[in-house]
């Protein structure tokens, strides 16, 4: 009888001890997140057209998106009958949305030839007021907060350019760009250097520096 009661409580026990363990794992697996730790506010979708009487582009969609580092200036890809060709800029964090293009390479223009595939922002870009957009034709770099653009492209010429990376130097300036096209990867040291092919011999849908580059 004792042994029967003793095999009984062993089993029992274990039973236990299985449960706390489920509960225990239960406990540590699921992690709630916390409700208060993301907050989300909506914002108008790029505009043009006076102060006080903005208007949507008719049919239009909103493309590439790039922020300055302090958030407070936003860059979008939009137009009209669904091209994206056009710049528009937020300098109120998306409030209010205006086109700001008023040359490209020299030439008048409000929008680019191709449509606008990436855009990236200076990591100084408070103090070098730098953007660099790329189409489906060229890569083009503004030093003045996106109003005036100049074509910027290796020796050789681009194939079909599809991403952009910006990355800071030491100092927080702007150190190097790397652009990916349809045939290669090409790199830029700061605003003044040349491209240089890195020879990757692929189609580049997407490029990027690392943290400590």
């Amino acid at each position: 009888m004792k042994e029967i009661m003793k095999g009984k409580k062993i089993k029992i026990f274990g039973v236990m001890m299985a449960l706390a363990m489920v509960v225990s794992m239960m406990s540590v697996g699921i992690a709630a997140a916390d409700p208060g730790s993301l907050k989300w506010s909506e914002i108008k979708l790029p505009q043009q057209g006076d102060d006080g009487d903005y208007t949507l582009f008719s049919g239009s969609d909103v493309g590439a998106l790039a922020e300055s580092p302090d958030g407070g200036t936003i860059f979008a890809a939009s137009g009209e009958d669904d091209a994206k060709d056009t710049l528009m800029r937020s300098s109120d964090g998306g409030s209010t949305w205006k086109m700001v293009v008023t040359k490209i390479d020299g030439d008048e223009a409000t929008s680019f030839d191709g449509d606008i595939v990436a855009i990236a922002v200076s990591p100084d870009y408070d103090d070098d007021d730098t953007v660099v957009v790329v189409t489906e034709d060229g890569v083009y770099i503004s030093i003045d907060r996106g109003k005036e653009f100049s074509i910027t492209e290796p020796a050789d010429g681009w194939d079909t350019p599809t991403s952009i990376a910006l990355a800071a130097d030491a100092d927080g300036n702007l150190g190097a760009m790397l652009v990916g096209d349809g045939t290669d990867v090409y790199l830029k040291t700061g605003l003044i250097g040349s491209w240089t092919a890195q020879e990757m011999e692929a189609s580049v849908l997407a490029v990027g520096f690392s943290t400590t580059y």
